[in-house]
């Protein structure tokens, strides 16, 4: 069954709940209460109110109330006399008393604190606790920095915020979108455990909206993330959304709108049009296309032969001026109007919040939609969201949060200058795709013209291949739909005592389709070529029948997550604090796809073609072979399974020294059960000591200088790898329609998790009137039971199986630094970060290859001891050979041209090796001005120290079907002198598919990926009040602002490696309040 009709279902019981909670929250405003307390807070030297100041009823911490804009608050109690602690940053704490008997109205003054800050609260996604007690590597992001950026997903909005997490683009993404502090696993998930309030985040991380986010805390070493056991070994990443503060109600909104151009497509180098016609004339004079000339054969019939070829072919009398209007054509022209579109998108949120002294409420909703760079796209999200926190007792709460989130993507058949019907064939640099009226083309890029002129004497459906009418004839869909329902309760036991329970479900449902129409290529493709003539009656029969085609997939991840707890924390004779925390939680979680094809479909009625033979070969008209109707419907699902028991522990002396330490253990369906007995824990430990607050003369220039270090051990698991035997059914075989069950794995009794211990040594300082001050941590990481495919017998079913075979090790240095270089009207703060990671595989117990193939490529995956996993390799280059313009190498330390043997026999000791297709040195330099109400950001980042391969001439495919080639073509060697200035091979016929791969895979085509880059400028204008709106704030924002330099000499941004480069970005956006 459809699992978006399941959700459907259940969002009824979603919306009653939202409406349950505004009922709640007019119920919470409705309760009685004995007295009223107005109060006025002015800034004691200037007289001036003061907004934003916390005023707290003592001994009823729920009762709290927040100044306005006037500095006005009120607060509602039921005692006649009492006390009020006042707290606001820059100012000095207060504590008044009042007495509503003689007065219910008072007027205070707060005197101003130089330096001092709000406290920062760390969520580790089990508790929250001060920044200045802890003890490991912790960043955390706020609010104000969160939406200084316009991205619509998170991790667009966080990148270089915080030092160690990088964010990958290019190449270097396929392998890992982001990691913190580096790789530690080969084939299992690399990326951190997301975690969103309070509980591993299973869904789509495009489906969080960032204007729903108030806080982002960065866990990267072992005693901040260990916490969270088998997941914790990437890192963590705790996203903590945003919740009703006490005062009176207020809604805000928040809303942008970012335009980009259409893409550099000249970024991506392709052959000119005469350069491709050139080569192919060459190709012609030397017979690669007699056979083409009178074909006698099906297959030569058919095959595609490039457009100026034909004109060869043709030899018309006008030969040279058709060759000349060939090469006066521009594909990306055409490409560029047509295919391509600027970049729009808005973003929009609302919420309302406040709080009483009986709850607390924030519901929000957002929508966000756009479209992509591609003609044809659009997307959507909307987000519902509503979380009530309610004081049943003085020792009970009570919060719940419900959220609802769709999105929704849609997309036609274009995939720009990679638009081609099948991936034997590019277009040509000489293609058109529109008349000069915009008329769609034809283009031969599966069939030749002449084959499609005469099948089936005008019997077929149109079998000619129009990429600009292809866009609107194809939809691909996908919709998702994600259900979160959060409840949790609180009881104080005790004096410092709190148990907690917790209950969390989520539900994300997808719903991916593909329509192809009737009209489509891809339809009339499948329909012509089993298409069945009978040549005495003319008659056409389609066993393939008429109609479109339509896939569907269905996909559902249900989980189920729940926590005991119990938190203690205790202070006594202003010297000792202890806090200490123990649980256990258990987590389910399920996922289901299903994929279903339908070939026949009649988009009007939604009717099907009921007679489709599944058995029968048909012949068919593009080949002397037949084939029968494939049916490749699927089901698969599986169901982990976890049980975790943990605690913590954390001590302070006198406000400077600070022991912690942290314990769990790890339960999982996932491990083998040797495993599971033994009940390996994960642990850390960790102390910290601030050195300023010591009587050592240290105080005299640091305000403060913590010194902190932590051990401890944390996991990492991998779903494709089990302990037991696992299935897929398909309700076909590959060579027959019946239902059909493949063995994906074999049980692994001894399968474990992977484990990181983690060393951590950190410095905190603080000195020149907190004008200076930063964090530096150094780290060390092992990383140990790596899983890696190991072969094992084929007799077992399978091929490999994944097992605990690998080690590795990592070190690194991760630095922020925040200068406030100029104070007073006009402001000027600088943060500077800057991390380096490196790491090596140091244990691998399968066989290494013997010769060097399997480590060339640096998008896969190739441990080997004492090398990174992604490591850059090449082939020794020596040149050009003057005489004829062939590359050179090395074998056996001789000069060689066997390319075969360079290619496929060079020994791994033999290769060049470069360093990691990853950065090892990455960071960024942001600088913030304010003046009055004018404020302007810009940010600058760097990524040194890593490698990769660019593009260039492979003559093999250039023959055989990659018609755009490469501009390096035209930089080739052609004559003798010319190996001074290129390192291009000259071209040969026939092609030579080991020389190509010998260039391809060399020293030459290796390029260093260092660069610094000009990321953004955000400026903003501010008005505190403006009529019954505040905290208004309009800005612009600019984003890809380009490279400002690069280590390669190519021209080529690392980002866009052989693709097409992104245009700038500009946004306008407003937020404000009432």
């Amino acid at each position: 069954m459809n699992p978006i009709l399941k959700l459907n279902s259940g969002i009824k019981v979603y919306f009653v709940l939202v409406i349950i909670s505004f009922l709640s929250v007019n119920f919470g405003y409705s309760q009685n209460n004995l007295g009223l307390l107005t109060g006025i807070l002015r800034d004691s030297s200037t007289n001036e109110t003061i907004e934003g100041v916390t005023v707290v009823l003592v001994g009823q911490s729920t009762v709290k109330a927040s100044t306005d804009n006037k500095g006005k608050f009120e607060i509602k109690t039921k005692v006649t006399k009492g006390t009020l602690t006042l707290s606001r940053v820059g100012y000095r704490p207060k504590t008044v008393a009042f007495d509503l008997s003689a007065s219910n109205t008072i007027e205070i003054g707060l005197a101003k604190a130089e330096n001092m800050l709000q406290e920062v609260l760390i969520n580790t996604g089990y508790q929250r606790i001060s920044k200045e007690r802890v003890v490991g590597s912790v960043d955390v992001i706020g609010t104000e920095l969160i939406n200084r950026n316009v991205g619509a997903n998170i991790i667009q909005r966080i990148e270089n915020l915080s030092p160690g997490l990088l964010v990958n683009h290019g190449d270097a993404a396929a392998q890992d979108a982001f990691l913190i502090r580096g790789r530690s696993t080969i084939n299992a998930e690399a990326k951190p455990l997301i975690v969103l309030d309070n509980f591993p985040y299973e869904g789509d991380l495009e489906n969080i909206n960032p204007n729903d986010i108030a806080s982002v805390s960065v866990l990267k070493d072992a005693a901040a993330a260990s916490i969270w056991g088998a997941r914790a070994g990437n890192g963590v990443i705790v996203l903590t959304s945003k919740k009703g503060k006490i005062g009176a109600t207020t809604v805000s909104w928040n809303s942008n709108l970012s335009y980009k151009g259409k893409p550099d497509l000249d970024h991506r180098k392709i052959m000119s049009s005469a350069d491709r016609i050139a080569l192919e004339k060459f190709l012609f004079d030397n017979g690669r296309y007699d056979a083409y000339k009178n074909p006698t054969t099906l297959g030569n019939r058919i095959a595609v032969v490039p457009d100026a070829v034909e004109l060869m072919i043709a030899n018309a009398p006008d030969l040279d001026a058709q060759l000349a209007q060939l090469a006066g054509q521009d594909v990306k022209k055409d490409l560029r109007k047509y295919f391509y579109q600027g970049t729009l998108n808005s973003q929009n949120a609302v919420n309302v919040s406040g709080a009483n002294d009986r709850m607390q409420y924030y519901i929000s909703t957002g929508l966000d939609q756009g479209r992509s760079q591609l003609v044809g796209t659009s997307n959507q999200r909307f987000t519902l969201r509503s979380n009530n926190r309610f004081k049943v007792t003085d020792r009970l709460g009570f919060e719940t949060t419900i959220s609802y989130i769709r999105t929704n993507n849609k997309n036609g058949n274009n995939d720009g200058m990679g638009t081609a019907p099948s991936g034997t064939y590019t277009l040509s640099p000489y293609a058109r795709l529109a008349d000069d009226n915009g008329n769609a083309l034809p283009v031969y890029l599966n069939y030749r013209k002449g084959f499609l002129d005469t099948v089936g004497n005008g019997r077929l459906l149109d079998w000619t291949y129009r990429p600009l009418d292809e866009i609107n004839r194809e939809t691909h869909s996908t919709d998702k739909q994600d259900l979160l329902f959060a409840v949790s309760a609180d009881y104080k036991v005790l004096d410092g005592l709190q148990a907690s329970l917790q209950y969390q479900y989520q539900h994300q449902a997808g719903n991916g389709r593909d329509l192809f129409s009737e009209e489509s290529y891809y339809a009339r493709n499948n329909i012509n070529d089993l298409a069945q003539i009978n040549r005495t009656t003319g008659l056409v029969t389609y066993p393939f029948p008429l109609g479109g085609i339509i896939w569907q997939n269905y996909s559902s991840t249900r989980s189920h997550q729940g926590r005991g707890q119990l938190n203690y924390s205790k202070n006594w004779k202003q010297e000792h604090q202890l806090d200490a925390m123990a649980g256990f939680e258990i987590r389910t979680i399920r996922t289901q796809n299903e994929n279903y094809q339908n070939i026949g479909y009649n988009a009007e009625n939604g009717a099907l073609a009921n007679q489709v033979d599944l058995l029968i070969y048909f012949p068919r008209r593009t080949t002397t072979a037949t084939r029968r109707i494939a049916f490749n419907d699927y089901k698969d699902g599986a169901v982990d399974n976890f049980l975790s028991y943990f605690g913590n522990l954390s001590y302070r002396y006198k406000n400077r020294y600070d022991v912690y330490a942290s314990l769990r253990k790890d339960e999982a369906n996932l491990f083998g059960l040797n495993t599971n007995d033994k009940g390996t824990p994960l642990w850390s430990l960790g102390a910290a000591w601030d050195m300023a607050k010591e009587d050592i003369g240290l105080d005299k220039l640091f305000s403060r200088f913590k010194l902190r270090g932590t051990y401890g051990v944390s996991g990492n698991i991998a779903r494709n790898a089990n302990a037991i035997s696992t299935i897929t059914l398909n309700t076909s075989g590959t060579t027959h329609p019946f239902p059909t069950a493949y063995l994906n794995t074999i049980a692994n009794s001894k399968l474990s998790w992977e484990r990181v211990k983690q060393w951590n040594a950190g410095i905190d300082f603080e000195f020149l009137n907190k004008r200076i001050k930063g964090t530096i941590d150094w780290y060390t990481k092992k990383a140990v039971d790596l899983l890696a495919s190991t072969p094992v017998d084929p007799t077992y079913g399978v091929s490999s199986v994944y097992m605990n075979v690998a080690d590795m090790k990592g070190r690194g240095i991760d630095i922020q630094i925040n200068t406030q270089n100029i104070k007073g009207a006009l402001s000027w703060e600088t943060v500077w970060m800057y991390s380096h990671t490196s790491s090596k595989i140091t244990k691998y117990l399968l066989p290494v290859a013997s010769t060097s193939q399997q480590y060339l490529p640096i998008t896969l995956a190739n441990p080997l001891e004492g090398r990174p996993l992604y490591s850059v390799f090449a082939l020794k280059w020596e040149g050009l050979d003057p005489a004829n313009g062939d590359p050179q190498g090395l074998l056996a330390g001789n000069l060689s041209k066997d390319y075969n043997a360079l290619y496929n026999q060079t020994p791994l000791e033999d290769l060049v090796f470069f360093g990691t297709a990853q950065p090892t040195h990455f960071g960024a330099v942001r600088n913030r001005l304010t003046y009055k109400q004018f404020d302007l950001s810009f940010s600058i980042s760097f990524k040194f120290g890593y490698y990769f391969r660019t593009n260039s001439v492979n003559y093999t495919n250039m023959f055989a079907g990659d018609w755009y080639g490469h501009a390096d073509y035209a930089a080739r060697w052609q004559e003798t002198g010319d190996e001074m200035y290129t390192a291009i091979p000259s071209l040969v016929y026939p092609a030579n598919v080991n020389r190509d791969n010998f260039y391809k895979y060399s020293e030459a085509l290796v390029q260093r990926g260092d660069h610094i880059r000009f990321d953004d400028i955000n400026i903003g204008y501010s008005i505190p009040k403006l009529g019954k709106l505040k905290n208004v704030r309009a800005f612009l924002y600019f984003s890809n602002l380009g490279m400002l330099w690069k280590a390669n000499h190519r021209g080529i941004d690392p980002y866009y490696n052989n693709n097409p480069r992104e245009a700038r970005q500009v946004a306008f956006g407003l937020n404000l309040s009432l």
